[in-house]
């Protein structure tokens, strides 16, 4: 065979056991940069401002029109209030969290409030309905539907009955989360250290085949 036909070999091909051993014997580096990195990401996590969310679960009273319950409920919170997708549930982001007691009370206040509200106009609807509307009306569909849904609120919530209840507050912080921004810095650093070394030492390859 010719020399022509030889084949021939790069000298730059990447040899595996040379990378690791690159990496090994520089391994305090590499560390040095995880540690400087989780230092880093540590002190953000414990200096960064704090955000909370507080969460709220209702349950509206089956004999109650829910979407009606729900929206009231939401039309008096207070800004900030938002409905969560997923659940039924109540949910607000805030810096600075009032106590399981403080919001307790307040949706206490709602539940009593938007009761006393639908029974108020229940009764209203019963009264109107026989005493304001002549009788071809009463007996139309539409009014005997309403005034079914009139009666069964003012017997869900007479004696004390809730149209909705809601669970225990739970107050959780959502940010920063220290454990994930302290995992990714180390993880950061570690490949920054990697990359500072195998670029380091291909610089002083090419330097001594110069």
């Amino acid at each position: 065979m010719s020399d022509e036909l030889k084949p021939t070999y790069q000298d730059d091909e990447i040899d595996l056991f040379e990378l690791i051993e690159t990496l090994w014997n520089e391994k305090v580096l590499i560390i040095l940069f995880t540690i400087v990195a989780a230092v880093g990401g540590a002190g953000y996590g414990f200096l960064a401002t704090p955000k909370f969310s507080v969460s709220v679960n209702y349950i509206v009273n089956p004999k109650m029109p829910a979407s009606d319950v729900a929206n009231r409920l939401f039309a008096q919170l207070p800004a900030g209030w938002g409905k969560e997708k997923k659940s039924n549930a109540a949910v607000l982001t805030t810096l600075t969290p009032e106590s399981v007691t403080q919001y307790a009370n307040l949706f206490s206040g709602l539940e009593r409030s938007i009761s006393k509200e639908l029974l108020s106009e229940a009764k209203s609807n019963v009264e109107i309905i026989i005493n304001d509307l002549p009788e071809t009306l009463q007996s139309t569909e539409a009014v005997a539907q309403q005034m079914l849904k009139s009666k069964q609120t003012i017997r869900a919530l007479s004696d004390g009955g809730e149209s909705i209840s809601f669970s225990t507050p739970v107050i959780s912080q959502t940010a920063p989360k220290k454990a994930l921004i302290i995992a990714l810095s180390v993880v950061l650093g570690g490949m920054v250290g990697v990359v500072f070394v195998l670029i380091r030492s291909a610089v002083r390859n090419r330097k001594v085949k110069a």
